[in-house]
């Protein structure tokens, strides 16, 4: 850490209720400097039918385990979500080349038909371009706007005085890149393979003409 801020609360406060004391401590919020401290009172209660710790204390395991077992678990989820990525990419990329293949087979005799009266080729494709702008403005959005609902969940958490479960989420500048990349790559691929077949339904029907 750097620059921690540590906040001392006097033994006895009514600022700690007893509810968020709890709150803390099935969270792994609460650090003991000598864990002997907490093995040696759940021994001590051992033998007290009234008063069994040993009930409420599930686990107690060092800070330096702990930290790295989450790094473990971050690292895990990291390669998970990036085998994730590279696979959606490939289905896009294949869903994306498969429309423009269908769809200019479809077409094919209304495409050079209207290539050879004059209209524009952004007129003429206007509907799966329309189709594949709507599909990157949503890729584009998600993760955006799931961060976001995601970020109003966990204020109203802590404006009702909830200790947080984890820190609120913010897109960094790699996040964004990340998604302005796939964006880029599944549209271009899609624009890239619709001029292709639109140049060979051209020249297909010249030759036939």
């Amino acid at each position: 850490m750097r620059d921690p801020v540590v906040v001392v609360v006097p033994n006895g406060s009514k600022f700690l209720s007893d509810d968020g004391y709890t709150a803390f401590a099935t969270q792994e919020g609460v650090v003991f400097p000598d864990p002997d401290d907490v093995l040696g009172a759940i021994a001590a209660n051992k033998g007290n039918k009234g008063n069994k710790l040993q009930t409420y204390v599930t686990a107690v395991r060092p800070v330096g385990q702990n930290s790295a077992l989450k790094l473990r678990d971050a690292v895990n989820e990291f390669r998970v979500q990036l085998f994730n990525l590279i696979l959606a990419v490939i289905v896009l990329l294949i869903a994306g080349v498969g429309v423009c293949i269908i769809y200019s087979r479809k077409n094919a005799q209304a495409i050079f038909v209207q290539h050879i009266s004059g209209w524009r080729y952004t007129v003429t494709h206007r509907f799966i371009l329309s189709l594949e702008l709507a599909l990157a403005v949503l890729l584009a959005t998600r993760v955006p706007f799931e961060t976001w609902s995601r970020n109003q969940q966990l204020e109203k958490l802590a404006a009702a005085g909830t200790p947080l479960p984890h820190p609120l989420v913010h897109l960094t500048e790699l996040d964004l890149s990340v998604i302005a990349g796939l964006v880029a790559v599944e549209f271009g691929a899609v624009l890239l393979a619709l001029a292709v077949f639109h140049g060979r339904i051209v020249r297909e029907g010249a030759t036939e003409a």
